[in-house]
């Protein structure tokens, strides 16, 4: 473990730990699940990408990588909540802006290699939240005007 992440560390090793026990039994109980080639590009490219993070001896790049990484992987799930946003739960993806935000506070050290992941995160789960929230108003009104005017 890197010494700079301090407590920020063991809060990212829980969340690890908890998001592996959800996709064991994501797996064991989930119903048929289809996949685009998005989603299939998306897997494969969020995969090499942690394969140059495992390999480099670089902190800053390493860091970089992981994160687009991550990010890569989620895209998947921001298009899930464009297409179905009453299937995601805004608070949650707010919850989890502010516990990077937290995260970000609680590092033992301010340094690139620290500070990027949470900071992106709080910014990307904040904004998800927003346009969550958005794409909902959007479908309400869509609707209202339908209801209002059928022809």
């Amino acid at each position: 473990m890197h010494n700079d992440g301090g407590w920020a560390t063991w809060v990212n090793i829980t969340l690890a730990s908890i998001n592996a026990a959800v996709l064991v039994l994501g797996l064991k109980f989930a119903r048929k699940v289809t996949f685009t080639t998005s989603d299939w590009i998306c897997l494969v490219t969020s995969i090499i990408a942690l394969g140059f993070w495992l390999l480099i001896n670089q902190p800053a790049l390493a860091v970089l990588l992981m994160t687009i990484a991550s990010f890569i992987g989620f895209i998947p799930a921001l298009r899930k909540a464009y297409r179905s946003p009453y299937d995601e739960s805004a608070f949650t993806w707010s919850v989890n802006g502010f516990r990077y935000i937290l995260t970000g506070i609680i590092v033992a050290s301010y340094t690139f290699t620290t500070i990027v992941n949470p900071a992106f995160w709080a910014l990307v789960y904040s904004g998800a939240a927003v346009f969550l929230l958005v794409r909902r108003k959007q479908l309400k009104d869509v609707n209202k005007e339908k209801t209002r005017n059928p022809f």
